[in-house]
């Protein structure tokens, strides 16, 4: 009888083709596995986050709540929105000193005084930026989806925003202020614009969102600017019907309180 040689050709092929049929089974189901392990991958990731989000959070909510001040700025805005629910003009006359004028738009003072009392004005804004910050945070994860990622990426998008405010600006949770209210609009307009680009409806809820987030808070220019330029080079009829709109909304709603811009450039010089 004849016996391959360990070494021989036939041998090495034959083992090898042994080997693959033997590994051929488990390949598949490591090949299958891998998405699993990634699925469970990204869910220890999030929950490690929103635990780590839970722990930053407890003492901003905790403080919310607090007869404390976070802020001198807190009071400020409390005596604008008792001004808006006592009839007194917000931006009546010139400044005579510092800290006299109203140097903030006046959106968040008529959400804050209609939401609230003379007693509640405080609690109230802190609950409205509150409730911003998580809003900014959710709009942050559906742009993210938007763009093809998966919902744990968008989870995770959410996340990390909510962590880095914790982190970076932890005063800002649970400030009656209005930063993040305006925040939270500027965020709404860019996932709308987002959204569909090319649709003439979502394009003016955009433009709305964005005017209503200046009318909040006037440092916000970037998203809109970012819109903007984009629009310029993907359509210019696009652009009209945006800036059209952004138009429209500055010459309604908020804009009653003429001399607001006037009393900004005058608080500012």
């Amino acid at each position: 009888m004849h016996f391959p040689l360990p070494n021989s050709p036939v041998t090495r092929n034959t083992g090898a083709d042994q080997n693959q049929c033997s590994e051929a089974p488990g390949t598949r189901y490591l090949s299958s596995g891998e998405p699993a392990r990634g699925t469970w991958l990204s869910t220890i990731v999030v929950c490690l986050m929103v635990a780590t989000m839970l722990a930053l959070f407890w003492f901003p909510l905790k403080r919310t709540f607090a007869n404390v001040e976070v802020n001198y700025n807190e009071g400020w805005n409390t005596y604008r929105a008792a001004m808006v629910a006592k009839g007194i003009p917000l931006y009546g006359g010139r400044p005579h000193g510092f800290g006299t004028p109203t140097a903030y738009p006046p959106i968040s003072f008529h959400l804050v005084s209609w939401l609230g009392t003379a007693n509640t004005f405080t609690v109230i804004g802190r609950c409205v930026s509150l409730i911003s910050l998580m809003t900014t945070g959710v709009f942050v994860g559906l742009i993210v989806r938007r763009a093809g990622a998966s919902w744990q990426m968008a989870a995770f998008s959410f996340l990390l925003y909510e962590i880095g405010i914790a982190l970076l600006r932890p005063d800002r949770i649970g400030m009656n202020d209005p930063q993040l209210l305006a925040e939270a609009l500027s965020t709404a307009g860019l996932y709308f614009y987002f959204r569909n680009p090319d649709s003439k409806h979502l394009l003016c809820v955009s433009a709305l969102l964005f005017c209503l987030a200046g009318f909040t808070k006037q440092n916000l220019i970037v998203f809109p600017a970012a819109v903007a330029i984009d629009l310029l080079f993907r359509s210019l009829r696009a652009f009209a019907v945006w800036a059209g709109a952004m138009v429209l909304s500055a010459g309604l709603g908020p804009a009653r309180d003429r001399n607001c811009l006037v009393n900004l450039r005058v608080s500012y010089a």
